[in-house]
């Protein structure tokens, strides 16, 4: 059985609209300049041009290794505008991370800002590649050859027209890592149709209600693609913070009257928690947008007693199906379904497989979540992974234990290898989890299991006296004895990706005597 919500018909003319954009595209809290979609499009034409004086063609791929700079919008928009090929890379990749993706991506210029600009030089030196790529700086000696404001200087071509690309369902517009969680990262190739498909989707059902939008959360490279996009053909403001402390985030939502926040649950509930929430006006807040992991019931309950003019929203994104693909929309949050995150876009269809046979599930039945959609990938960048392993009729395997109810509502519980089977009873690590992040001195948690260990690794709240023994009398008073881990580790910190997901893989290697043996698919999300 199959759950699917409608495609919707919508013509697509992104690249018509970027010359036709409203007033305001972001606003820099830091020194109040606003930027106009005009401002923004004379730069991105002045780029564009550069970039075809140095030969860059629709099948040249272009890194972007920029990831909170004002200038990051301009730098897409010119490379969307003159058809080329995006991969926005993580700058704070090591040494050797970057080298292996120099060598697989082989781009014609590499966009950074000037704190990685060494980093970007020193790895296409080891990659071989130096004479090879043209590197254009963020910043620094304006004089400077390398310099983006060498390029700003000239006159931009008043004739310049966009390369409308032909076949937008087929032709690679966007490359993007996957977050390696539990892997090693792979390269994602996307149509322009796909990336297109989400910024209508987001404009005109996720963000429709929004007109000032402030981040905090380190989004992943998807999302800020598509935000960067949809406020340039839109009216929706982006404000770019200077700063991060939780009095700083509700004084700039009270300030600049933000109605749409997206910012991870965890730094979410420090705002709610903290003294200044009751200093400011925050009636203007009508969206928030939580995520970075799965959020609890009990978090999102305890969030909207103290914000609850504002509708909470998690959603389901998956690199592979190029972003967004399920959501709460209603003007309310549904308390009946807390730990949902949401209902499927138009155009997605989802199937639960049963983890031993694949036979497809009927609602509420949990299993290996597969889905299909208008916006899913083109294929894995020079991968030799056959579709056969990550594809199952046309179905995307994702490797999350999930399940949908008779109101089409998806819950996603965790991974497939985090479910654990005894005598007596089936359990998911995820709920070993939410059980030890009600400890007042736990301040982050990662359990991982092999066939003989389960290992609870936590991070305690800042200065406290948080003891094994304590956390092991915590355990047995809350957990079921076969869901006790038989091993606590207290860490100062977590491996964390770039959008500061624990990364388990790491964990997993250097805790663990039994390797964790884990299909494509589980590498996704």
């Amino acid at each position: 059985m199959e759950y699917e919500c409608e495609e919707q018909e919508e013509e697509i003319v992104f690249k018509e609209e970027c010359l036709n954009g409203p007033l305001a595209l972001k606003v820099d809290s830091s020194t109040g300049k606003v930027e106009t979609c005009g401002s923004i499009r004379e730069r991105a034409i002045k780029i564009a041009t550069e970039l075809k004086h140095m030969n860059v063609t629709p099948e040249d791929i272009i890194m972007v290794c920029v990831r909170l700079h004002p200038e990051q919008a301009t730098i897409l928009l010119s490379i969307f505008l003159l058809g080329a090929i995006v991969a926005p890379i993580d700058p704070e990749m090591t040494l050797t991370e970057m080298k292996e993706t120099l060598i697989k991506l082989r781009p014609k210029v590499i966009f950074c800002d000037l704190r990685n600009a060494a980093h970007i030089e020193r790895s296409l030196m080891e990659a071989k590649l130096y004479k090879q790529v043209h590197v254009i700086h963020i910043g620094g000696d304006p004089t400077s050859k390398k310099s983006l404001d060498s390029v700003l200087v000239k006159e931009p071509d008043i004739s310049f027209q966009p390369t409308i690309i032909q076949d937008s369902k087929k032709k690679i517009c966007l490359i993007i890592a996957t977050q390696g969680t539990t892997g090693s990262p792979k390269l994602v190739c996307h149509s322009d149709y796909a990336l297109t498909y989400q910024i209508y989707l987001h404009r005109q059902i996720i963000l429709e209600t929004t007109s000032r939008l402030l981040s905090f959360f380190p989004l992943n490279w998807i999302l800020q693609v598509v935000l960067c996009c949809l406020c340039y053909i839109t009216s929706i403001v982006k404000v770019l913070p200077s700063s991060y402390s939780e009095r700083a985030i509700v004084r700039l939502i009270h300030d600049y009257r933000i109605d749409t926040l997206i910012i991870s649950t965890k730094d979410c509930l420090k705002i709610v928690k903290h003294d200044s929430v009751n200093d400011f006006n925050l009636d203007c807040l009508k969206n928030i947008f939580i995520g970075g992991d799965i959020s609890t019931p009990l978090e999102i309950v305890n969030i909207h007693r103290k914000i609850n003019g504002a509708r909470l929203i998690q959603f389901f994104a998956l690199t592979e199906m190029c972003g967004t693909v399920a959501s709460f929309v209603s003007e309310s949050f549904d308390f009946m379904s807390p730990a949902s995150t949401g209902k499927l876009m138009p155009g997605f269809k989802i199937k639960i497989g049963d983890l031993n046979t694949r036979v497809s599930q009927p609602p509420n039945t949990w299993g290996e979540l597969t889905i299909t959609g208008p916006s899913a990938m083109l294929k894995y960048f020079k991968g030799n992974i056959p579709s056969s392993i990550y594809m199952e009729k046309g179905y995307f395997r994702t490797g999350d234990l999930a399940e949908y109810d008779s109101q089409g509502h998806l819950y996603v519980l965790g991974k497939v290898t985090d479910l654990k089977e005894t005598e007596s009873t089936k359990f998911c690590l995820l709920e070993i989890e939410e059980i030890l992040m009600d400890h007042p001195l736990v301040s982050e948690v990662a359990v991982i299991a092999d066939n003989k260990d389960i290992i609870a690794c936590v991070v305690k709240v800042e200065y406290s006296n948080l003891t094994v023994k304590s956390l092991e009398e915590f355990i047995e008073q809350n957990l079921a004895p076969q869901m006790r881990p038989t091993k606590i580790k207290i860490l100062s910190e977590f491996p964390k990706t770039n959008i500061g997901k624990t990364r388990k893989i790491i964990l997993e290697q250097n805790y663990l005597k039994v390797p964790i043996q884990r299909s494509i698919g589980n590498l996704s999300v």
